[in-house]
């Protein structure tokens, strides 16, 4: 089994988990004999409180959410519980990632804004700054990649040795 399956098993069972909670959560508003005003109150008195998740954090569930979860499990049985897969897949073609990230090799100082503007200019393509940002951060080799206005060197170390004045002292010494 490779780590890909085992990554996929632990989310469908992790899937499997938050679909038993659920379950659990709505069974006291399942009992066939309630009618719909008491069925009302029940859904109520269970929104009302915080319950622990699967995670075992505590977790406010809304009314809304109770009322879908149950119309969920009515209509579709357990199946309808499980939440949804997110998607995993990037939106973004990869030849966009690796242009952005070669301007950036390329000028270490150029900004996630610039960045953008060329990728506009070059591909009318206009991912957003903070995506940017990620794609910069996800590389293997960011390390290379310094910030943008980060000086390095003789500025730096003079700085450094500069002793420290009290604000007036340098006002007037200016």
């Amino acid at each position: 089994m490779t780590a890909a399956d085992r990554e996929a098993a632990a989310r469908r069972q992790h899937a499997q988990t938050i679909a038993l909670w659920r379950w659990s959560l709505a069974e006291p508003a399942m009992d066939p004999a309630l009618t719909s005003r008491q069925r009302g109150a029940v859904v109520r008195q269970l929104a009302a409180v915080e319950h622990k998740g699967p995670s075992g954090t505590v977790v406010p569930v809304s009314r809304r959410t109770l009322d879908r979860w149950i119309v969920a499990r009515r209509e579709g049985g357990f199946d309808a519980l499980v939440p949804s897969p997110r998607q995993r897949t990037p939106r973004t073609a990869p030849d966009v990632v690796e242009l952005a990230v070669g301007l950036k090799m390329e000028n270490p100082a150029r900004t996630a804004a610039q960045v953008r503007r060329i990728l506009a200019a070059r591909m009318q393509v206009t991912p957003s700054e903070r995506a940017i940002q990620r794609w910069f951060q996800a590389r293997p080799d960011r390390h290379r990649l310094p910030a943008a206005g980060h000086r390095r060197g003789p500025v730096r170390a003079r700085r450094a040795a500069t002793p420290i004045r009290p604000r007036r002292q340098q006002h007037l010494q200016r």
